[in-house]
């Protein structure tokens, strides 16, 4: 990965990891020049981005801002790749913004879009998405090794930043109910459940499903289609019987 990244990466769980930002400065910045020099051509977005602001290696923190990706880019793919259920196109624009090839993704039992996202991550792209408050949803796909890291991660933090330790078996607080799924916040959840709560110990849960991605790019289409004039009746009011419902 390159010698200052992983000089980074194994302070992971340690003190270092929380080091002062002048100790570690220029590191993260030889670390950034590593990861373009072997993604930026992988990549596409990025390559683009540094192409457009003329550059080719990162000097210093000014270099990396040109290269950082909008949320925008996140949501670039074309509406009809969901509507008209273009799964092959959808999967391979989801390989312009990640790491890794998805040329493995079996499209072959596909039929909706959390069928999608079920054969991504059985191929190791694991996509979360965003809930499409402005009309289409964001989709950020993660590696297995990424939401392992974030597991591991999260439970350090929360060590560093308070007095919780590690098999303290304690009982969780708050409404647990129906959340949007994403594989990374399940990821470090059941890592921070395993971590530091007794699993004897009770915990609310409405008995509601969770809210899939499906389900919200559901929603998202039916309120485009509201906007537009073109929901049916039946439509509309199952939707809101099932709002009624939740």
């Amino acid at each position: 990965m390159g010698t200052n990244c992983d000089k980074l990466l194994s302070t992971a769980g340690t003190a270092q990891a929380y080091a002062s930002y002048d100790e570690v400065r220029e590191v993260q910045v030889a670390a950034i020049a590593e990861r373009l020099a072997e993604q930026g051509e992988r990549i596409k977005l990025v390559k683009l981005r540094a192409a457009d602001a003329g550059i080719a290696e990162v000097a210093s923190l000014a270099d990396v801002v040109p290269l950082l990706l909008p949320h925008t880019a996140y949501k670039s793919y074309p509406e009809s790749f969901l509507t008209e259920k273009k799964w092959d196109r959808l999967t391979k624009w989801l390989g312009t913004v990640s790491a890794y090839p998805t040329d493995n993704v079996d499209l072959s039992a596909v039929e909706d879009i959390d069928g999608w996202v079920a054969a991504c991550g059985k191929a190791g792209h694991h996509v979360s998405c965003s809930s499409g408050t402005t009309g289409k949803s964001a989709m950020l796909v993660a590696s297995q090794a990424d939401l392992d890291f974030a597991a591991r991660d999260g439970v350090a933090a929360v060590q560093w930043g308070s007095d919780i330790r590690v098999g303290d078996m304690r009982t969780t607080a708050g409404a647990a109910g129906a959340v949007a799924y994403t594989p990374r916040n399940t990821a470090m959840g059941m890592a921070m459940m395993g971590a530091f709560v007794d699993p004897a110990a009770p915990r609310f849960n409405s008995g509601l499903p969770p809210v899939t991605i499906g389900s919200m790019t559901k929603m998202i289409t039916l309120r485009k289609a509201i906007a537009d004039g073109t929901a049916k009746p039946g439509e509309i009011a199952e939707f809101e019987a099932e709002s009624a419902g939740r």
